[in-house]
């Protein structure tokens, strides 16, 4: 693995949303001595296949997985995730928004202590997403929501249980977490992302995942 290195792997199925993704990506600070690199996966059948078969490609030893509707609009982030990273090997994943607490249906977004803050936008109309404030520099979390997932350790997806696109996210923490590694969400003073969504209803297919990670990780 190269230590000095990170990289950026994102699912596109849509070019306009990956193109002003990009564009703030390239806008991020590389720390002196570091690399970054960006895989993009066109067109992927579930998003846990994807992000294996691009973390398998990449010798990266920090990865972020990102959604391609989302802007990460801190400048520092390469350089603040590796300083929480180095401070702490035990943390295995960071996340921008999550819960300390997942509630027993499995939906992190139902918990009372949510973690993070977020701006998104709906309909194009920009709101502020903003939990609990904390002092530290990090609070440990259950899971993370998969619009931000920053690693330095390789866990394989559990493509063999999400081949869809719901909960490969809190799959992957509850991975990481059975391993002994960290789940944690960093203090944002102000938003490190932005979240360009459309307010659909959830879709048939995820109570069907959400019931295979209930039997998985909560039945046990």
């Amino acid at each position: 693995m190269n230590e000095n290195k990170i990289s950026f792997i994102i699912c596109s199925n849509r070019e306009e949303e990956l193109a002003e993704c990009l564009v703030y990506l390239d806008n991020l600070v590389i720390p002196e001595g570091m690399e970054m690199e960006v895989i993009v996966v066109n067109r992927a059948e579930s998003l846990a296949g994807a992000y294996n078969l691009a973390m398998k490609e990449s010798d990266a030893k920090y990865k972020v997985y990102i959604h391609q509707d989302v802007y990460i609009i801190n400048p520092t982030f390469i350089g603040d995730i590796i300083r929480i990273f180095c401070a702490e090997p035990s943390i295995g994943i960071i996340g921008t928004l999550g819960t300390g607490k997942m509630p027993s249906s499995g939906c992190w977004f139902e918990s009372r202590k949510q973690l993070g803050t977020l701006v998104g936008i709906y309909s194009g109309e920009m709101q502020l997403r903003r939990t609990e404030d904390f002092e530290e520099e990090y609070r440990g979390a259950d899971v993370v929501d998969g619009i931000v997932i920053a690693t330095q350790y390789d866990i394989e997806w559990r493509e063999d249980l999400f081949d869809g696109w719901h909960f490969y996210d809190s799959s992957c923490c509850y991975e990481f977490r059975r391993r002994g590694y960290k789940v944690v969400v960093p203090r944002q003073d102000q938003p490190w992302s932005i979240h360009r969504c459309a307010r659909n209803g959830l879709e048939k297919e995820y109570e069907k995942y959400r019931q295979i990670f209930v039997k998985e990780y909560l039945e046990n």
